[in-house]
């Protein structure tokens, strides 16, 4: 039998949780927790196969209970269910130790899926594949690299194109393109994002440009 504890602040929830659970036939919810420090009371107790563990808990919140839980358990796997479908969270959760990180919206045969995959060591973080290429699309070029150092440097779209070799034009395209992949509004944006990515130094920066 595959041993799982609950834990969340809803009674009504949980309820439906391990009806749903047990009439597989092969998972037995052996503990059930509304908070943190019950829940790791129960994992040193049950050992369980699998912790199916909220995010917004009272006291202790889903990652830190599941960073606990790990410390006490290592073997034991835990699902984060959550109502925050945010990014952070997410990453939060997985370095925190959690194999998986659901929606509490999913459907039911998508929860039981889960289950199954994380018992067999694998991790289930589709949110993070929508980082990843978040992240790819943020990455700038060569080219806009050396843009984003003459502006963070004081030069004019003019003197980037000089010194580039290009027309004032594509300078003020590879502008707008940097902001828009960047999320950043205006060119003291651009100077932080200079700064902190390395492109330049603040012994490059002229006392105008640091005080942006």
């Amino acid at each position: 039998m595959v041993k799982v504890i609950l834990v969340d602040d809803h009674t009504l929830f949980r309820e439906g949780l391990r009806r749903l659970l047990e009439a597989e036939g092969d998972i037995e919810v052996v503990g059930e927790a509304e908070e943190g420090l019950k829940a790791l009371g129960m994992v040193r107790v049950y050992r369980p196969d699998v912790a199916i563990v909220d995010i917004a808990m009272p006291g202790l919140n889903g990652i830190e209970i599941t960073k606990l839980l790990k410390e006490s358990s290592p073997e034991t796997k835990v699902i984060i269910l959550s109502v925050y479908d945010r990014l952070d969270y997410v990453k939060e959760a997985r370095e925190a130790g959690a194999s998986a990180y659901l929606d509490k919206d999913v459907s039911s045969q998508v929860l039981l899926d889960v289950l199954r995959r994380v018992l067999k060591g694998e991790e289930y973080f589709p949110q993070l594949g929508d980082l990843k290429g978040k992240e790819r699309k943020r990455q700038l070029t060569p080219r806009e690299k050396e843009v984003v150092k003459l502006i963070a440097l004081g030069k004019t779209s003019r003197e980037i194109a000089q010194i580039l070799g290009l027309s004032v034009k594509t300078v003020n395209t590879h502008r707008n393109n940097i902001m828009r992949k960047l999320e950043i509004k205006n060119t003291a944006g651009l100077v932080r994002y200079a700064l902190f990515s390395g492109l330049v130094t603040p012994f490059d920066l002229g006392e105008e440009e640091l005080n942006m």
